[in-house]
């Protein structure tokens, strides 16, 4: 799964996208350390003229029918073996879909003396992006007026050699060739699969980085720089580390 991850923030001039062609980037966003469930994180989707644009929304995907926020807390992630014909994201799988933007993730290891957080990142720390969903939700009994909350989820698959010892799902990290064919309504299932195997055989697959953090970031609440430094240069068995 993906419960956490961190974002080195965006300037208005940033490159990082420039893969994603007719995009509108209107404001700059600040760097977050440890990014909870039920925070806000930049996306980038589709627009209606067939551009794409940078938006924050709340991490916790809600379908229309979503009585109130708290569902959110189910729909953080969504398997992506499954998410075509699951009810909370089956609409979102078929219009909806968005790129999550980061810079690692963390998971969490079962040792002796309690969980030890794990920074995965891309070499050089480059930007990873997430295959995700978005939504518009607002409660059936708000008046008229109210702003929807907009929301996103994060695919996960299968996790392969460089984290498989760690924990079995991983989210799904999109090549930047796929990022805007992800983006298109017209992705079939069949296409889905085919991106998924994809992660799971590329770069991010084989190339990850990884190293213990500080145990202060399992509070969400903490969102120090330190987060996601290195504790030491020495990882786990079968592992190499690019400090």
């Amino acid at each position: 799964m993906c419960g956490r991850f961190r974002y080195r923030g965006m300037t208005i001039e940033s490159d990082e996208l420039k893969h994603v062609p007719g995009l509108e980037i209107r404001k700059a966003f600040p760097p977050r350390f440890n990014i909870a469930p039920t925070q806000l994180s930049p996306i980038v989707r589709a627009t209606k003229d067939g551009g794409h644009e940078v938006e924050a929304l709340r991490w916790g995907l809600l379908p229309f029918w979503a009585k109130d926020q708290s569902f959110g807390a189910k729909t953080i992630n969504a398997r992506a073996e499954t998410v075509p014909e699951k009810p909370a994201f089956r609409n979102a799988f078929r219009f909806r879909r968005c790129l999550v933007l980061s810079h690692g993730f963390f998971e969490w290891e079962t040792t002796p003396t309690g969980k030890q957080p794990w920074l995965f990142t891309l070499p050089g720390e480059s930007l990873m992006v997430f295959a995700g969903l978005w939504e518009s939700w607002t409660p059936k009994d708000a008046p008229p007026e109210t702003p929807p909350t907009e929301t996103f989820s994060i695919l996960t698959t299968t996790a392969t050699t460089r984290g498989a010892w760690i924990h079995d799902r991983f989210p799904v990290v999109l090549a930047p060739e796929d990022w805007v064919h992800w983006m298109d309504d017209s992705i079939s299932p069949q296409e889905l699969e085919r991106l998924v195997q994809k992660v799971q055989t590329g770069h991010a697959a084989t190339e990850m980085n990884q190293w213990p953090v500080t145990r202060k970031m399992s509070n969400a609440r903490y969102e120090a720089p330190d987060a996601v430094e290195p504790l030491s240069t020495q990882g786990k068995e079968g592992t190499d580390l690019l400090l």
